[in-house]
């Protein structure tokens, strides 16, 4: 979680992790999410908006107020709302550039699509559980993320939550070794790379057989 500190007195600093401000007013504009500048007038601004009310747990009227005592622009919540709305592909595109930036090699273009997947959750400000659930799936070969959901920490992690393609492979923890996701990447023509646990899975050949099973009771 960010606190207030980051987003007012420390804000150009956390501002020069994300990249130039050139590249971040291009990027808001070639997604759409900056094309009105009304109110919110440039793309940092936009950002600090939607950092403030996501990471840093203000509710939607909370950040409208906020916004009009940072001066970034005059704001009912519901308006906040609807910029909020339409820049999330373009701060997709944001965490994707900065781990982009953290590889430490050129990325390899050749063969199949690698597809690494993951979930982590989130506690709210004053929380001693998890809250949130966020669902994440990345390009290595690109440095880009795929998709990413965020849920109720209710949500488990699962393969269906994804967009399969034929010819992917998907990479997962144990988390994802269950019967139906693993169905899922195959019904696509995709192939998947999981760690298992020795009872997360009941495994067996094509005629049905569970050779594990098999040994131990014979033993």
């Amino acid at each position: 979680m960010l606190n207030a500190s980051q987003l007012e007195g420390g804000w150009q600093q956390l501002l020069s992790r994300v990249g130039p401000v050139e590249e971040l007013e291009a990027s808001a504009k070639a997604s759409g999410a900056l094309l009105r500048r009304r109110e919110i007038r440039n793309a940092a601004d936009l950002l600090r908006l939607a950092l403030a009310y996501g990471p840093g747990g203000m509710s939607l009227r909370a950040v409208a107020a906020w916004a009009h005592t940072m001066r970034l622009g005059e704001l009912s919540d519901v308006a906040a709302l609807k910029r909020l709305r339409g820049c999330a592909p373009w701060l997709q595109e944001i965490v994707g550039n900065m781990l982009a930036r953290q590889l430490s090699c050129q990325p390899v273009m050749q063969g199949r699509i690698i597809r690494l997947v993951d979930g982590t959750t989130l506690s709210e400000r004053g929380s001693d559980r998890a809250d949130w659930r966020l669902h994440y799936s990345y390009d290595p070969r690109r440095g880009r993320t795929v998709e990413c959901e965020l849920t109720t920490a209710a949500v488990g992690e699962h393969l269906r939550r994804f967009k399969m393609a034929a010819g992917d492979i998907w990479l997962g923890d144990r988390n994802f070794a269950k019967g139906d996701g693993l169905h899922h990447v195959v019904q696509a023509g995709a192939d998947f790379v999981v760690r298992i646990s020795w009872n997360s899975l009941a495994l067996r050949t094509a005629g049905g057989r569970c050779p594990l099973w098999e040994r131990d009771t014979m033993n």
